[in-house]
């Protein structure tokens, strides 16, 4: 048995609330067992467990023994947008999904290198808030291409990620950290979030939402590229953040054009009939036919913060990646175009099987299995 240290009392506490979790799961977490559950929760571990808390903190060692955890450092180096008073403190399991994409994208960048196929994409930063919304969504209109609407929002969410991976932006779809079934990502924390690399542009969205409100995420996280700033989104749709205000709109003009929006309003209706009609109609999200609304003056700012009170964030059906079959799973968790390019990598001994397979959070074998299902 290791050495045993005591941490003041306090800290075990604060460091479940940070992490998002209860003392005993986060015991477990660190291989507490049972049995030490309770000197664990007085402060009482071994020197081993104490390191691995502060790896999950992101904190140095010595940190552990202040009054008041620290956050962690690296929480400042990513543009954060979600300015409402009541925003969830981005916790280690959003920064362990982001240091993920990264040391993903950190790949890809390496390899279109080595493949001579580095290039800077026109699209990203190619506007700015000086901008109309219109130019913006018509570009971006114009780079897809026509993407296909029929169907369900599922299979339009589909067509639109593979319109997007086909134009270079990789598209990250997960409910989880990495593989790590237990670590549910909140999406009360963030429903997403863009990296505006100009070589290597990466939307990520959080599946656990409904299909609608993953479409909106999606040409959210978009607009974020096609100005050029990389940042993390909340749910709330009302913003005072100027970029995420812009944001919010290019994604509502593309999912629900103006015109069709106009057309489609029934003057004479309650607004909760026209809300779910028009957003049944365009396999949208209420939110986006209410901030229509809201742009058209269809209804007033405070009518808007009353329903969007009234409505605040309701239990949202979880969205899937994947119908439970772990192969169909892999790519979206993934990015499809990205976990193509390591699997025929690694089948081509351009990356050894096993980085292969890290880099995408899976076993060896399954990334064979994969390549074999092709």
């Amino acid at each position: 048995m290791g050495f045993e240290i005591r941490l003041p009392e306090n800290t075990i506490t604060s460091a479940a609330e940070r992490l998002r979790m209860n003392v005993p799961a986060l015991a477990e977490r660190i291989g507490v067992t049972e049995k030490k559950a309770d000197k664990f929760a007085q402060g009482i571990m071994t020197r081993k467990q104490a390191e691995k808390l502060a790896n999950l903190l992101e904190i140095p060692f010595g940190f552990l023994y202040l009054p008041d955890l620290p956050h962690a450092s690296r929480g400042a180096e990513f543009p954060d947008f979600r300015t409402a008073h009541d925003a969830v403190p981005l916790n280690v399991d959003f920064f362990d999904t982001l240091a993920d994409i990264h040391r993903k994208l950190d790949w890809y960048a390496d390899y279109l290198q080595e493949m001579g196929e580095k290039e800077r994409l026109p699209f990203v930063g190619k506007f700015n808030l000086q901008d109309s919304i219109q130019p913006v969504v018509n570009d971006i209109r114009g780079t897809l291409g026509r993407v296909a609407r029929n169907g369900s929002k599922e299979e339009y969410l589909r067509n639109l990620v593979h319109a997007f991976e086909q134009q270079g932006i990789l598209v990250f779809r997960n409910g989880i950290v990495g593989n790590a079934t237990r670590r549910k990502l909140d999406p009360q924390m963030f429903r997403g979030f863009a990296i505006a690399d100009p070589y290597t542009p990466a939307i990520f969205i959080n599946t656990n939402d409904a299909h609608a409100a993953q479409l909106f995420t999606l040409l959210h996280e978009a607009a974020h590229i096609w100005l050029g700033k990389s940042a993390v989104s909340a749910p709330t749709i009302l913003r005072d953040n100027r970029t995420e205000r812009f944001c919010n709109q290019a994604a509502a003009e593309f999912l629900l054009p103006k015109a069709e929006f106009l057309e489609n309003w029934q003057e004479r209706e309650t607004l909760d009939v026209n809300l779910a009609a028009l957003a049944k109609e365009f396999r949208v999200s209420e939110y986006v036919v209410a901030i229509k609304a809201l742009e058209q003056d269809k209804i007033s700012a405070e009518t808007f913060r009353q329903w969007q009170q009234r409505k605040k964030l309701p239990p949202l059906k979880k969205g899937t990646t994947g119908g439970g079959d772990f192969y169909k799973t892999l790519p979206v968790r993934n990015s499809r175009r990205l976990t193509d390019i390591v699997a025929r990598a690694a089948l081509e001994r351009r990356i050894l099987l096993r980085d292969g397979a890290r880099l995408l959070n899976t076993r060896p074998e399954n990334v064979m299995t994969y390549l074999a299902k092709g």
